[in-house]
């Protein structure tokens, strides 16, 4: 009844996830608006097949924790298991995210549940295939650093940099020199 979240339910529909929602619950559902939708470019007729439905599940079951989680239970760093069995990451600063989508509406209830609207559709973690990887970079014991600090490889070399279940996010930026602390604007940016 929001009128902002025709694509959700028509997802849902086609997924056939609407009577699953509709159980006993409790559910806490991050209910991504049509704009998000339209943003990621989620085709529902190109996902009507067998295949497709697996994705689409995968990803609307992302979106939903099993249990209440209203607003006043969200700390920094809090992560929470959806119902695919991925991990959602929290921050808290100036607003609340699950991920890297802001949280635009919070605490709208539900009869078996609370809905959280955010701006973004959450992508579930992919499947990463390593066999194409001459080395691959993860994080160490810290969080905070990469494993390998140094690594020098050949030209046409592919590195990867692969990391699960980190509390909060990392990414890789091209810099212009050695020793910059700031990422070279026109560079190479993996985005968070």
């Amino acid at each position: 009844a929001t009128t902002i979240h025709d694509s959700l339910v028509a997802a849902l529909a086609q997924a056939e996830l609407v009577t699953t929602l509709q159980g006993e619950g409790p559910y806490t559902v991050f209910a991504p608006t049509d704009d998000a939708f339209a943003e990621a470019g989620i085709d529902l007729a190109a996902l009507d097949n067998e295949e497709g439905k697996a994705l689409l599940t995968d990803i609307l079951l992302y979106h939903v924790v099993s249990g209440e989680v209203p607003s006043s239970a969200v700390t920094d760093g809090l992560v929470a298991g959806a119902v695919n069995g991925d991990d959602l990451t929290f921050s808290v600063g100036e607003g609340v995210m699950v991920n890297d989508a802001n949280v635009v509406l919070a605490d709208v209830p539900a009869s078996n549940g609370v809905i959280h609207v955010i701006d973004k559709v959450l992508m579930p973690p992919a499947e990463v295939d390593t066999s194409e990887c001459d080395v691959i970079i993860g994080i160490d014991d810290t969080g905070l650093a990469y494993d390998k600090p140094y690594v020098e490889v050949e030209v046409g070399a592919t590195v990867c940099w692969i990391w699960n279940d980190e509390s909060m996010a990392h990414n890789v930026a091209q810099i212009a020199v050695e020793g910059d602390t700031t990422r070279y604007m026109s560079g190479v940016y993996s985005g968070e």
